[in-house]
């Protein structure tokens, strides 16, 4: 919330604004910091901090803070439970090892650093996380945290916190905003610029390359769809190169002025050598009259252009993009050194030997480590190629799986008498190529066989049952005695789609339910039983010309009801603001 190397203010609800002289005290592993304001020692009121033994599983809260931007806005809750973070409920490597307090209430962006507190407004915790998978679900530190930190501060002025990770500026000036901070070598940009495009610069204070020199930068972008790089030739403030990554290709651009029509695209191209996601190192050679690029030395252009030259080089970014960068670098000749074809070979074949044998001897690691550098672009050359060979083999085991449902589904499809289950059980296998086939044509085949007692039942054999009222018992046996039903609370997830699991957990969409009926119906000898589909609904149809009405209609998914043709025509309308055409009925 309020990070390093910028200033701080506090602005109170009566919209009193104090300056934060010092930061009091802080904990970075705790995530909790204490402000200390410049305010003449006027008395300003306060929260008191709760007993953490009073704290309650259920207990009634109120969070406070600027969700979204939307200043002082108040908030309901309870929390929920008092828990460590299973791994996966944080960023990476940022996940508490101390308990907090979960709380459910809604937290948004704005919320963090918010204090909870009870209905008596004694402070429980301070807002730290919240689960972006699920709403209404949050974490704060406990409030008890803080007193070891008011009983021993550790007070930093805010004169030095605004040093804290600050680029140096002996060695960089920005221009055109963005925040650009520096930590254990690499420099962070992030925000937009105030240039068009969200552009910023970050000019090296190195003495000028002069007209013929080369830079070289390593830079990360968090999202491609960004833009950042090297920038040269600059004049300080609208005029220079930019050579970066933008939409994973690489653009070559000469800025002349403040807006786009004074911008020109030398060279934008796609290029494999670039690595999305990856750290990517960016090369320009620049000559009396040319410019060369080059990414991961790879050399990817080389343009006759002489309009800019001079001037300072850097780093540039564009839009929303926030970019690291390491291991800026101006000189000469700042490509890789030759390496012997010798020397080459030697380490090839220990790295192939290690991909074949696995063994780590101190003979090899002693040959490797000889010419580390090379030896470790070919170790990561061949782990890529490793890892795209083993892609190759996971596509093709998807290929041969899908092959094989293809082939089952065409199989089926060619009978004469199409078995609907078994069809969709094949389709099921698409995302499920483990499923084991035969033990769910099993469990339908018991579950044909249990309706099929239900049916026929007929104590008074002198009548016989016509289909109508078969098809009312095979209803009632399926979703009365037997539990299949709609889903309600989860109708989009994708086993409601899979006749295995519609079968398994009685649970499906209306299409997958109707399959089930459709195929039981077939199976046990009733006519006239058909798919009847609606805009946006589906339905069972039984016909029979001997029965009242011709065309009976089940809607599977509400219980297998028998409705009528109007009631049929209202819910589709109901559902997709269409009526149903004559077809399809």
């Amino acid at each position: 919330v309020i990070g390093t190397a910028r200033p701080i203010k506090v602005e109170l609800f009566d919209g009193t604004v104090f300056d934060v002289s010092a930061v009091h005290a802080w904990d970075r592993h705790l995530d909790l910091a204490i402000l200390q304001l410049d305010c003449d020692k006027q008395k300003l009121p306060f929260l008191e901090l709760a007993d953490p033994a009073s704290i309650e599983q259920g207990e009634p809260i109120l969070g406070f803070g600027n969700p979204q931007g939307l200043k002082f806005s108040v908030v309901s809750g309870l929390v929920s439970a008092i828990r460590k973070l299973d791994e996966e409920m944080a960023i990476e490597g940022e996940t508490p090892d101390f308990p907090l307090l979960q709380i459910a209430m809604p937290i948004e962006m704005g919320n963090s650093g918010g204090p909870v507190v009870d209905l008596d407004g004694k402070v429980l915790g301070i807002v730290t996380i919240k689960n972006v998978a699920t709403p209404n679900l949050g974490f704060a530190v406990p409030a008890e945290h803080l007193s070891p930190l008011l009983d021993k501060p550790n007070t930093v002025p805010m004169s030095r916190w605004l040093t804290f990770g600050a680029l140096n500026s002996v060695q960089w000036t920005t221009v055109m905003g963005a925040r650009w901070t520096q930590r254990g070598g690499i420099i962070q940009a992030e925000g937009t610029g105030g240039g068009f495009g969200g552009r910023a610069l970050c000019l090296s204070e190195r003495p000028s390359p002069g007209d013929a020199y080369e830079l070289a930068v390593q830079v990360k972008l968090d999202d491609e769809s960004g833009a950042a790089g090297l920038a040269f030739a600059s004049d300080g403030g609208d005029r220079h190169y930019g050579f970066y990554p933008s939409e994973g290709k690489i653009r070559l651009t000469r800025f002349e002025g403040p807006d786009i029509y004074s911008w020109t695209i030398l060279q934008q191209i796609p290029t494999e050598a670039y690595k999305p996601g990856n750290w990517n190192e960016l090369r320009v050679r620049v000559t009396e009259d040319k410019i060369l690029g080059f990414v991961n030395d790879t050399q990817i252009l080389e343009l006759d252009e002489s309009v800019l030259r001079g001037g300072k080089v850097g780093l540039c970014k564009f839009r929303h993009t926030v970019a690291e960068f390491r291991n800026f670098r101006t000189g000469s000749n700042l490509g890789p050194a030759a390496v012997s074809k010798e020397t080459i070979s030697l380490l090839s074949k220990e790295i192939d030997g290690f991909a074949a044998d696995g063994k780590r001897s101190d003979q090899r690691l002693a040959t490797l480590a000889k010419a580390s550098a090379p030896s470790r672009e070919l170790l990561l050359e061949k782990a890529r190629e490793l890892e795209a060979r083993a892609e190759d083999m996971r596509q093709l085991t998807r290929d041969i799986e899908l092959q094989e449902v293809a082939t089952g589904l065409t199989e089926e499809l060619g009978k004469k008498d199409i078995d609907l289950f078994r069809a969709g059980l094949h389709i099921a296998r698409i995302d499920d190529p483990d499923l084991d086939f035969d033990y769910y044509v099993e469990l339908f085949d018991r579950l044909t066989e249990e309706a099929r007692e239900t049916v026929n039942k007929n104590p008074d054999d002198t009548k016989p049952i016509d289909d109508r009222e078969k098809v009312r018992r095979l209803s009632a046996f399926l979703f009365g005695e037997s539990g299949f039903h709609g889903s309600r609370s989860e109708y989009y997830h994708p086993g409601n789609s899979y006749l295995n699991e519609v079968l398994e957990y009685r649970e499906g969409l209306p299409i997958t339910l109707s399959v089930i009926f459709i195929e039981v119906a077939h199976r046990l000898g009733i006519k006239g039983v058909e798919g009847i589909p609606l805009p946006g609904h589906f339905l069972v149809g039984h016909r029979d010309g001997k029965a009242e009405p011709p065309l009976a209609l089940i809607d599977v998914y509400d219980g297998g009801k028998m409705i009528s043709r109007k009631e049929a025509e209202d819910l589709a309308w109901s559902v997709t603001r269409s009526f149903p055409t004559p077809r399809s009925f």
